[in-house]
């Protein structure tokens, strides 16, 4: 997998993990709303049926199958594009000058320099303190 490919399944994972949250924050309304309507009716059944596919859903990215992941990477795609589109490019092992960041503990030193990172937005450059491991790339993300 390349580094563009791991950065794109990351964020998808991501994306889902906020659909989750976003999906069970409004389950209890929709069941409330699901009570209300005739039993039987087309849209108690659909209703129904989405929070039965919903409650399928609620489970790590790993886990689903790749239907359903796809489902997550075109947000993930549109939320990559919309950074390239603003000129955010992520780049590696650049090494960032000792006085930007002083880590504290030995944990994050080590994490620090095995996983340093510069944002380039346009001409500008914006030093990132600290990004956990996992958001690797050497070349534009897109």
């Amino acid at each position: 997998m390349t580094k563009q490919e791991e950065i794109r399944e990351r964020q998808a994972e991501l994306e889902h993990e906020q659909w989750i949250v976003w999906a069970k924050a409004i389950t209890p309304e929709l069941n409330d709303i699901l009570y209300k309507l005739p039993e039987g009716s087309i849209e108690a059944d659909g209703l129904a049926r989405r929070l039965e596919r919903w409650a399928s859903l609620f489970k790590p990215y790993a886990e689903l199958t790749e239907e359903q992941k796809d489902q997550d990477r075109v947000w993930a795609d549109k939320t990559l594009a919309g950074l390239h589109s603003q000129g955010v490019v992520i780049k590696v092992n650049r090494e960032l000058p000792k006085s930007e960041f002083e880590p504290r503990d030995e944990r994050t030193r080590k994490i620090f320099k095995s996983h340093r990172v510069g944002i380039m937005m346009g001409a500008e450059m914006m030093r990132v303190k600290f990004i956990e491991a996992g958001w690797r790339a050497t070349e534009p993300l897109i």
